[in-house]
């Protein structure tokens, strides 16, 4: 029962420490998008090294492209 917010923080974060993704500092630099087609929902992730600067971004896909596409 968790949150689509929950879930897209649990697979970035464990993306970065996946054997298949050697581990660097520039992992906290990615963008996971989130899209559950059934649920009707989207999520956009940002690494640790975002820290905000980018929600008018991406509010404007979400808004823009992902939401109009459902």
């Amino acid at each position: 029962d968790l949150t689509i917010e929950q879930f897209a923080g649990i697979v970035y974060e464990n993306w970065g420490y996946s054997p298949l993704f050697p581990f660097t500092e520039t992992w906290r630099d990615g963008v996971l998008v989130l899209v559950s087609k059934a649920d009707r929902k989207a999520r956009i992730e940002f690494g640790a090294t975002w820290a905000g600067d980018s929600d008018r971004e991406a509010a404007y896909i979400m808004d823009n492209i992902l939401v109009p596409a459902f």
